[in-house]
């Protein structure tokens, strides 16, 4: 990573927090539904990035997150599997010749999709099952995961498609 991408991804990661506890904290459907929006900044970290370094990353996101919901680590521990398995879901999906970017631009709306509905899931399951943690209600948690999944994959593809596209240089 150069200095523009790392100050780039320092003003995302403010960015997705700030809007995480000011906007989609009180984004819910019927205590059913819930936005993550923030693990959108995850997914956008570039495809060079040293698996250490992504870890860190997810790591501190969560915990910054897990300090405003209070959620005691929460977070932290569904950020850092999400960020340990994303190479691995990257592999899977992404062709050879692809770019280092992990934007629907880049990735194509099908591929994007599944990536981020694949990390959602993950991260979804990780957050409800330990927030419960008990099997009593199990179909409870199924309900919230999957509704979860669903509101937090539109609001990140929409925010996809709001952001403006990264100018590159051709040399």
């Amino acid at each position: 990573m150069n200095n523009k991408t790392i100050i780039s991804q320092v003003v995302f990661f403010v960015l997705y927090v700030v809007l995480q506890v000011f906007v989609a904290k009180y984004l819910d459907l019927f205590d059913v539904a819930f936005c993550f929006l923030y693990i959108n900044f995850i997914f956008n970290i570039p495809h060079d990035t040293k698996r250490e370094v992504l870890l860190l990353l997810g790591f501190v996101m969560g915990f910054v997150i897990d300090s405003f919901y209070n959620t005691w680590g929460i977070q932290s521990a569904a950020c850092v599997f999400i960020a340990f398995v994303r190479p691995f879901i990257i592999k899977v999906l992404t062709p050879k010749n692809a770019g280092e970017e992990n934007e629907i631009r880049d990735m194509g709306f099908l591929r994007f999709g599944l990536y981020a509905l694949i990390l959602t899931f993950l991260h979804h399951s990780i957050i409800f099952f330990i927030e419960v943690a008990h099997f009593k209600y199990f179909f409870n948690t199924i309900i919230k995961i999957f509704f979860s999944t669903i509101f937090t994959l539109v609001v990140i593809i929409i925010i996809q498609y709001l952001s403006p596209r990264k100018v590159t240089k051709n040399a």
